[in-house]
């Protein structure tokens, strides 16, 4: 493990390139010089004491079902974005038809309604389950950075997971999470902005679908009090219309987007604990074997 330093000061992790600690600021230099024994060898020694109180305990079940959940979301995305463009048109005729005074099916947009809330619920549903899964995993993941020589990490455990299922404070915290959960067991990782774009994809979609529909809403307000005639008033619905659905596939991509790059970060935070593990495994067995 030659990838990374470990400061003498205050025992964290560096990346080789780092020329300063990135915690406490001691140089490189100075750091590795103070005592004896601060490489790449201390991580394993550090792994080994921390092993006596807390064994590793592999995260790979909860990433499945995180990861599987995740993707599901993403899916359920894309479905009710194809139900939105068929009942466009149905949608389109029956406003229409309100605005313009002509005959129409007083029924037909609640039956599209209808149409959608079932699906809706399901990636509600769903959405909450892959919320809950994902804190699962980030907090088992925590759990085991010191019985892999990583160090502390900055959130306990019990705080992931609690982080996790908190609107918007997650936004604001799982990403440095992920992302110094990723450091602590690959040093030569960044990744810090693909970390927060998978996050944002996620949870951070509904802001822009929020802050999209006021826009829309507002200047729609605008344009049909402003309209000098009906058709005008129709067409600036019409258009509005457009810009609503031009949103949700904006969303539905920043979701579907969002959930691969988790997935794939998951995978290699787990590929490369389990390395770290079989690395002070096939260390503690060499006392044994002699």
């Amino acid at each position: 493990m030659t990838d990374i330093w470990v400061c003498a000061g205050c025992h964290s992790i560096n990346r080789q390139r780092d020329r300063r600690c990135y915690k406490c600021g001691t140089s490189q230099a100075d750091g590795t010089a103070q005592i004896p024994g601060t490489g790449p060898g201390l991580r394993v020694e550090s792994a080994l004491v921390n092993r006596v109180y807390h064994g590793y305990q592999s995260a790979w079940p909860f990433a499945l079902v995180a990861s599987v959940l995740v993707l599901a979301v993403a899916l359920m995305d894309v479905v009710l974005l194809v139900l939105n463009v068929a009942a466009a048109p149905v949608v389109r005729e029956q406003i229409s038809a309100i605005l313009s005074g002509a005959p129409y099916d007083p029924n037909a947009l609640e039956v599209q309604s209808r149409s959608l809330a079932t699906p809706e619920t399901i990636r509600l549903v769903i959405l909450v389950a892959a919320v809950v899964a994902f804190g699962a995993w980030l907090s088992r993941v925590i759990s085991n950075i010191p019985a892999l020589g990583g160090g502390q990490p900055s959130r306990t455990p019990m705080r992931a997971f609690i982080y996790t299922l908190i609107p918007v404070w997650n936004l604001i915290k799982v990403p440095g999470m992920v992302q110094d959960a990723l450091y602590r067991v690959e040093p030569r990782a960044g990744g810090f902005f693909m970390v927060f774009a998978a996050w944002f994809g996620l949870v951070g979609s509904w802001i822009v679908s929020f802050l999209g529909s006021w826009f829309i809403g507002i200047a729609l307000v605008k344009a049909v009090l402003n309209a000098p005639t009906r058709p005008d008033a129709v067409e600036a619905l019409q258009s509005s219309l457009d810009q609503s659905f031009a949103l949700e596939i904006v969303t539905s991509a920043m979701v579907v987007i969002g959930a691969l790059i988790l997935v794939l970060l998951m995978v290699r935070i787990e590929r490369r604990c389990a390395a770290r593990d079989a690395e002070v495994r096939a260390v503690a067995l060499v006392p044994a074997a002699a």
